[in-house]
């Protein structure tokens, strides 16, 4: 396509000036879904003539996402833990295997604070919300595992956690893994949403376990939820929202 002359403002950011140096035009076709029939190319700016045209390649995508999100042109080791990672979308989800935990409850549960044993557990994040699920086998789950609702309180139905007025970590990474942990962990469940189970209820379960020196949580009294597939698609919808 041709050169075209327009009239670009010098900006300021802080006290720099700055010059707009390149622009991205989408093409569309009129009618079609957004991303899905689309051309985007790209121009160079000098001395306020747009240079002609040309597509957009991927590496200039890269470089151009990776301004606002450096961590998509990093290599890094992602740990037998992590399932699913997308730092594009703010997205990271991993499995924790069952063990011992100490968990802290509000008083008006007449639960006490103690040592518990807990289900091996798949967490995710998505943007600054917190995801948890239970899983029956002691072991990585594949697409068609079959997920379970986590048995603790502040849970909601789509499995997000309520944390309250807790501090939540900044990033969605492997390297956050632990925060997230540490923050579902250390807050006390108030009981604002019931453990969903079969055969029992959260105060039953949770009374008998904690302090008892049990080293294995019952797991049949887990609720299903869904396949992990599932779960995964249904997080694709959202992000393509």
């Amino acid at each position: 396509m041709e050169n075209i002359s327009i009239n670009i403002p010098v900006g300021r950011i802080a006290d720099t000036s700055v010059k707009v140096r390149h622009m991205f035009v989408v093409y569309e076709i009129p009618g079609a879904d957004y991303g899905h029939q689309s051309y985007i190319e790209h121009r160079e700016i000098k001395d306020g003539v747009l240079s002609a045209g040309n597509p957009l390649t991927k590496s200039a995508l890269v470089n151009l996402c990776s301004l606002t999100l450096p961590q998509i042109k990093k290599v890094a080791y992602s740990p037998e833990s992590v399932i699913s990672y997308a730092p594009a979308c703010d997205f990271i989800m991993w499995w924790k295997p069952a063990g011992i935990q100490r968990l802290y409850f509000d008083k008006k549960l007449e639960i006490k604070n103690g040592q518990a044993p807990v289900p091996a557990l798949l967490f995710a994040v998505q943007g600054r919300a917190l995801y948890v699920w239970a899983l029956k086998d002691n072991k990585r789950p594949d697409p068609d595992t079959e997920i379970y609702h986590a048995p603790f309180y502040n849970i909601y139905e789509n499995s997000g956690v309520c944390m309250g007025n807790t501090k939540l970590p900044e990033q969605a990474t492997p390297e956050s893994i632990d925060l997230w942990e540490k923050q579902f962990f250390d807050s006390a469940f108030s009981g604002d949403a019931l453990p969903k189970m079969e055969g029992t209820t959260g105060k039953q379960l949770w009374r008998r376990l904690v302090g008892s020196g049990k080293t294995r949580f019952p797991v049949k009294y887990l609720k299903k939820h869904g396949t992990l597939n599932k779960i995964i698609a249904a997080f694709n919808s959202e992000t393509a929202r």
